[in-house]
């Protein structure tokens, strides 16, 4: 083993107990499921002899309404359309990634300002090595939030009768790398702005961006305004984690053997370039603020 692997092992093992020790990972995802059993039984009271309607569901006709009024109902039909459980873990893992993106993002920028990067250096560990410990410590709690949810949807769906669609796994994988992404882009963030503050609101801010590419082709515009939205969705789609994301689900849903291998094979490129951004970060900016 070298001493990179070797410091990246132990440094991912003591944030990984710092994370367990402490309440924030809890607190996320313990939102994340709630989130997610309630949108199992929001779609359960909106079921009826015609099928179901999301205007019947208090929670789904507010969440519907404001789906469809700003972005068309396409993009409402394209999310339901996998099934409430699918749609539960998607929403459950939401405030699980951001938490952990986020403090990571501040962890990393105390510790650059606080000297503690600079002081692992002295060691056999590099600043490459507590991003790659990070990440670790990052993707091993976002494996133990998928599984607490696809346990929730599990026993959501044997309660209210209601069959787990084959491609929940694969939907757990694919938001799994997708989390991945948005991990490097956090600490290629922290990495090149000095202010923990700043470096998560730029971070946020990153995200957005993401979000309104994802919608923009169903964004509710006329004329040039729905040109350039389609150029835009089109030009960040490839640096978007979410962008792999919906070329996945696309081609699950038509079974389109091509589109899903570049829906998981967008996400790991993806990584691995933004790793690569960091380690050149690394090295133009030192590891200490």
């Amino acid at each position: 083993m070298t001493d990179r692997a070797r410091s990246v092992l132990v440094m991912s093992r003591q944030r990984l107990r710092d994370s367990l020790v402490g309440a924030g990972f809890y607190v996320a995802l313990s939102a994340g499921l709630a989130v997610a059993f309630a949108a199992v039984a929001g779609f359960t009271t909106a079921v009826d002899s015609s099928g179901f309607d999301y205007r019947q569901s208090p929670l789904y006709s507010v969440l519907g309404g404001l789906i469809a009024g700003a972005f068309g109902p396409s993009l409402l039909a394209r999310i339901l359309a996998q099934g409430p459980l699918a749609f539960a873990l998607h929403v459950g893992a939401v405030p699980v990634v951001l938490y952990l993106s986020v403090s990571s993002i501040h962890r990393f920028c105390a510790e650059r300002s606080s000297g503690a990067l600079e002081l692992y250096t002295y060691g056999p560990a590099d600043a490459m090595a507590c991003v790659l410990a990070s990440i670790v410590k990052d993707t091993t709690l976002t494996v133990v939030g998928l599984l607490s949810l696809l346990l929730l949807c599990a026993a959501a769906g044997a309660v209210n009768n209601l069959a787990a669609p084959p491609s929940l796994l694969a939907f757990a994988a694919e938001l799994f790398l997708g989390a991945s992404c948005i991990y490097a882009y956090g600490l290629l963030v922290a990495l090149c702005v000095d202010n923990g503050s700043a470096a998560i609101s730029l971070f946020i801010g990153v995200v957005v961006i993401f979000v309104l590419a994802l919608v923009g082709s169903h964004a509710v515009v006329i004329g040039r305004g729905v040109e350039a939205a389609a150029e835009f969705a089109a030009a960040i789609g490839w640096l978007s984690p979410l962008g792999y994301w919906a070329i996945f689900v696309s081609a699950r849903s038509a079974a389109d053997l091509p589109g899903i291998i570049g829906g998981v094979a967008g996400p790991l490129a993806l990584a691995a370039a933004l790793l690569a951004a960091c380690h050149l970060a690394a090295k133009t900016r030192g590891v200490r603020s």
